[in-house]
């Protein structure tokens, strides 16, 4: 026993210490792994915040719809600012829109931005709650995310009754039967690639969220690859 131990003595005091190569084997190689963690994760963080901005949009919806119906009038989701320059990579983000309740059950005619005021003196004394903004000066500043422009919504609205149906006209919805609002990342613009979410908003006012991943195709939203985002 005692001439084993001695044995692994002898190997062990000759392994006392890494050579100069070996340590410096090892930080190149830590550093090589740090920096593709790095660029991995600078790739990736756009299209994290995009699939936010689509899921907190959702939740908008949501909310809308509930204030309708505990309060008995109607609610809307008002689009003030889409980004006319969504496809260029090279431009400031910028998307905007405000969360709204109505003064009536339907046709309203005036709109309170939330919260609900205490008093009604037809003067909407905070919107904090109710203001959504993007862009770099805006309280929700999502660098290199953009709303897409909308069109064909009647007003520039999406308008929930108090049964959590949506009011719009049937000319707002699309061919598949739904109100569509586009995300989109574009610092994969950069790449040529098209990331973008779409909120696909049906006339009961039930919402999915899908991604379009793909190259760009004559300046359409998401030319491939959908799938649904949860």
């Amino acid at each position: 026993m005692d001439r084993i131990l001695q044995r692994v003595g002898v190997v062990f005091s000759s392994r006392q210490a890494f050579t100069l190569v070996e340590l410096l084997f090892v930080l190149v190689l830590i550093s090589v792994i740090v920096a593709i963690g790095i660029g991995s994760a600078q790739d990736l963080l756009p299209r994290f915040r995009m699939v936010k901005v689509g899921k907190d949009l959702r939740q908008d919806v949501a909310q809308l719809r509930v204030t309708a119906a505990e309060t008995g009038r109607e609610t809307r989701l008002l689009l003030v600012e889409s980004d006319s320059s969504w496809d260029d990579a090279g431009t400031p983000n910028k998307g905007r829109w405000l969360l709204q309740v109505g003064n009536k059950s339907r046709a309203s005619t005036s709109w309170d931005t939330l919260p609900i005021d205490a008093t009604e003196d037809g003067v909407d004394n905070s919107s904090a709650l109710g203001t959504v903004d993007l862009s770099a000066s805006g309280t929700d500043d999502t660098a290199d995310v953009s709303l897409v422009p909308w069109s064909g919504i009647t007003d520039d609205a999406i308008v929930f009754s108090p049964r959590g149906f949506v009011s719009n006209r049937d000319g707002d919805f699309v061919g598949d039967g739904y109100i569509q609002l586009s995300i989109i990342n574009k610092a994969a613009l950069v790449d040529d690639v098209e990331d973008a979410v779409t909120l696909n908003i049906a006339r009961s006012g039930n919402v999915t969220l899908t991604s379009a991943l793909g190259h760009r195709d004559a300046g359409s939203v998401g030319s491939s690859a959908n799938s649904e985002v949860n």
